[in-house]
Formats: C-alpha cells, sequence, structure tokens
C-alpha cells in the first residue's frame, strides 16, 4: 500500500478522508430527519381528516366510507376503509380494492381492542399494475355499538420524490464540498508548513564559514517560534565546538613545529657524525618521519586557518614551459 511521503500530503489525506465521512454521516442524518419530517407531516394532515370521517361513520355508518363523499373523492388523494377487529373489510373507499386491508388483522385487533391509534407505511396496487406507497392512520370508532377500525391513508408519492430529490442533491452536493474542503484543508497546510520551508531554505545556506547566521522566521505559531530557538540554540553550540576544535589545532600545529624542527635538527647533525652506513641509514629513516611530522602539522595548521577564514594566499610565479 502507497502511503504518501510528505507530512503535508499525510495530514491532506487525513482531512479529506476525515471530511468525506463526516459528509456521509452528515447526507445520512439528514436524510433520516427528512424522512422522519416528512411522516409527521403527513400524519398531521391524515389526523382531521381521520377524526372527521370517524365522526360521520358514527352517526352515519359504512355509508360514508363506501358512497360519494367529496372528502374521499379527487382531488384529494385521501382513501379510507372500515376494518372489523379480526381484519376484515367491513366498507372501502372506491379508490381501493376490497381484497386487500390497509392494517392486518393483528393491527386491527389492537387498536379495536386497546383503543390505540396506529400509523404505518403500506402500498396499495395500482390501475396500470404496481404498487402505490401510503401513509395510513388506523384509529378506533364505534359503529352500531360496536369497536371497528377505521383506517385512512394518503399517498406517499410526493414525499418519495421529495426524498429522491434530496438525495440527489446530496450525492452531488456532498463529494464537491468535501472535495474543497479537502483543497482548503490542503492549501491552509501548505500556508501552515511555509515557515518549515523558510527554516529549511536557510539551514541549507548556514555553514560552519559562517558561523553567526542563524534561523529568523517570521510569522508561524508558536511552536516553530520554539524550535527556530532550540535550532539556534544547538548552532550556538556546534559554533563553540567548532572554534574549540580551530583552536586546538592551530594551537597544536604550532606547538609540534618547534620540537620537530629540534628533532630534525639533532638527527641531521648526528647523520653528519655517523661513523658507519648503517647509522646513516637508520637516521635518514628517521629524518624521513620527521618530515612527515612536519607536513602534518603545517597541514594542522593550514586546516585550522582555513575554517577561521584566515587563511591568506600567496602569490607564487609558476613556469609553465
Amino acid at each position: 500500500m502507497l502511503r504518501p511521503r510528505t507530512l503535508r500530503a499525510r495530514l491532506g489525506l487525513v482531512f479529506g478522508l476525515t471530511t468525506t465521512v463526516a459528509a456521509a454521516g452528515f447526507g445520512a442524518l439528514l436524510l433520516h430527519q427528512a424522512r422522519r419530517q416528512l411522516s409527521i407531516a403527513i400524519d398531521e394532515g391524515l389526523v382531521p381528516v381521520a377524526t372527521g370521517l370517524a365522526q360521520r361513520v358514527a352517526t352515519e355508518g359504512p355509508v360514508v366510507i363506501s358512497g360519494p363523499n367529496p372528502e374521499l373523492a379527487p382531488p384529494s388523494d385521501a382513501i379510507a376503509q372500515l376494518l372489523g377487529p379480526d381484519g376484515r373489510i367491513l366498507a372501502t373507499s372506491s379508490f381501493i380494492g376490497n381484497d386487500r386491508p390497509l392494517l392486518r388483522s393483528a393491527g386491527a385487533d389492537k387498536v379495536a381492542r386497546l383503543g390505540r391509534t396506529v400509523r404505518h407505511q403500506t402500498s396499495i396496487p395500482k390501475v396500470a399494475g404496481g404498487t402505490a406507497p401510503v401513509r395510513v392512520l388506523a384509529l378506533p370508532v364505534q359503529v352500531g355499538g360496536r369497536p371497528e377500525v377505521l383506517v385512512t391513508g394518503t399517498s406517499f408519492d410526493e414525499s418519495l420524490r421529495l426524498e429522491e430529490e434530496l438525495e440527489h442533491a446530496l450525492s452531488l452536493g456532498l463529494p464537491i464540498m468535501a472535495v474543497a474542503v479537502a483543497l482548503g484543508g490542503w492549501l491552509l497546510t501548505g500556508a501552515m508548513f511555509k515557515p518549515v520551508r523558510s527554516m529549511i531554505e536557510q539551514a541549507d545556506t548556514i555553514s560552519t564559514r559562517e558561523a553567526g547566521e542563524r534561523l529568523s522566521i517570521s510569522g508561524g505559531g508558536a511552536e516553530l517560534r520554539v524550535l527556530a530557538a532550540r535550532l539556534n540554540a544547538m548552532l550556538d553550540r556546534i559554533d563553540i565546538a567548532a572554534a574549540r576544535e580551530r583552536s586546538f589545532l592551530d594551537d597544536a600545529s604550532h606547538e609540534m613545529r618547534t620540537p620537530i624542527a629540534i628533532v630534525r635538527g639533532e638527527l641531521e647533525l648526528a647523520r653528519s657524525r655517523a661513523g658507519d652506513d648503517e647509522q646513516r641509514a637508520s637516521l635518514d629513516s628517521v629524518l624521513d618521519e620527521v618530515e612527515r611530522l612536519e607536513r602534518l602539522a603545517h597541514n594542522l595548521l593550514v586546516l585550522a586557518r582555513s575554517r577561521s577564514g584566515s587563511l591568506t594566499a600567496g602569490n607564487t610565479p609558476v613556469d609553465l614551459e
């Protein structure tokens, strides 16, 4: 699995995923609330219709439902059934069939026996085929002294259409919002890391020859300023250590040159007084090592001066022929 290499890319990925999950959760919650509010609105609209029909059914009988009734005729999409406690259809409006009750027998028994109001969603057959979703409200009613159940309903098509439109809008809007927020997070993290990039560029220009250079930060948060202060303190310690090293090399090269010169002089004097070839060969070998020490001391001195910036270049004529 490929992982983002930079911290900015990782933060951008986390920001995008978090935004996507949050947007999906928000969309799901919004759809749930929309469905709930639509159901509540439909139920509130059914209550006065059901109450009015129940009063008329109690006084006029089932003919209120099966006969002509402006409350159950177009343009109203309301439907009604009168059920017995066993779920048997006693009367039904003209727009639904007589073979399918809007409420099951168990529900009808509970409404008739316990006097409870029941709300739920079901479907009815369409004339052109298929089924149509309806929201129904069942309440108890007394007809001729007998407990029966009045079920009223209304089409749920408009609510489903509104839900589909909302789902379509969310399916288009939420991804766009998630991308926009993720892009904004990417740009924001870029602005946040701008002082860090500035510190990196300054760090690349700092060298031991220019020991006085330090990191400076403009803008950024307190954390970056603390980081810059800590890095500058570390550079101070490095400069102190480098200065001590240069001082040691300079002192060591100076101190070594005098005893080496004395040893060289003594060896050259001893060689001039050597009595046989074996002694002169031994002294020549020792003189070679002394010369190596002289070159080492000279090189240490040059190194110390070059690091301190005090090394001066000389002009020496060179024969190119």
